[in-house]
């Protein structure tokens, strides 16, 4: 079995997550404006952001070094244990 730190260093940087710095939640009413809301992809007091790292998804903790929620979890739970390993293919034109 792969263990954790050997996956997370198979990984390309570039490819492990998603960043949704511009995601808020506002408030219901005619006067909200975007610097009134909350912003969701900033960490609580255990590092972990309000959303999944890599869906968008509400977060559930970290998992495998990301925010996620707990479908991308087990998907990289699966992948881990299966030893799979994916790669993205090149748009089709």
């Amino acid at each position: 079995d792969m263990d954790m730190a050997d996956y997370s260093a198979a990984l390309d940087p570039a490819y492990t997550t998603l960043e949704f710095e511009n995601v808020q939640v506002l408030t219901m009413g005619n006067d909200t404006s975007p610097s009134e809301g909350t912003n969701l992809n900033a960490p609580n007091s255990l590092g972990v952001s309000a959303l999944c790292a890599i869906c968008g998804d509400r977060a559930t903790g970290k998992h495998y070094g990301a925010s996620s929620c707990d479908g991308c979890k087990g998907f990289f739970r699966r992948s881990v244990r299966k030893n799979h390993m994916y790669s993205c293919s090149p748009p089709q034109i």
